[in-house]
């Protein structure tokens, strides 16, 4: 309650999702949503810190892709086998090795798809939930569940991820 009277609401019709509505964000879009570090701000604040955090601001005319549909996009056609990335181990993308948190739940792979099996295959959200209550990093696991669920397009599906990851250890 605390954190809507400091917002200033007076009314639970004030909360929701368009631009001029308020829901609950984390103070500078980062850690946990735990008392000290959440507050009610409006859905455009609190996409524009997402945006900053993330490294979104280039957008429309800015963005180095603007206007390159079709032939003119570099990876027009390029998919499967042809696509830069097919059947290269998802820990060893750059995107993972350059993150801490990333890297550590790669690493507990054969742990965090036994999770998911045993917990009926759960979206992201509620995998994300599960996992960081079993001590597990607590990062965005929507990649990881597309290897799990088989339509990450990469050869061998998880049966290859799991033989592969068995050999870093």
């Amino acid at each position: 309650m605390q954190l809507v009277f400091n917002a200033g609401l007076s009314h639970p019709k004030q909360i929701g999702l368009a631009s001029n509505d308020y829901q609950l964000g984390r103070i500078g879009d980062t850690g946990g949503y735990v008392m000290g570090n959440c507050r009610f701000i409006t859905q455009k604040q609190n996409k524009k810190e997402m945006g900053d955090r993330h490294g979104c601001k280039r957008k429309g005319k800015d963005h180095h892709m603007y206007g390159k549909r079709g032939k003119d996009n570099h990876m027009y056609g390029r998919t499967g086998k042809d696509h830069p990335s097919y059947g290269r181990l998802p820990w060893k993308t750059g995107k993972a090795k350059n993150n801490q948190e990333s890297m550590s739940a790669w690493e507990q792979l054969p742990g965090l798809y036994q999770l998911w099996k045993d917990n009926n295959s759960p979206r992201c959200g509620k995998f994300r939930s599960l996992a960081v209550q079993y001590n597990f990093p607590d990062i965005n696991y929507e990649k990881m569940i597309k290897y799990f669920n088989g339509t990450n397009n990469h050869k061998g599906g998880i049966d290859y991820l799991l033989k592969e990851h068995a050999k870093y250890d």
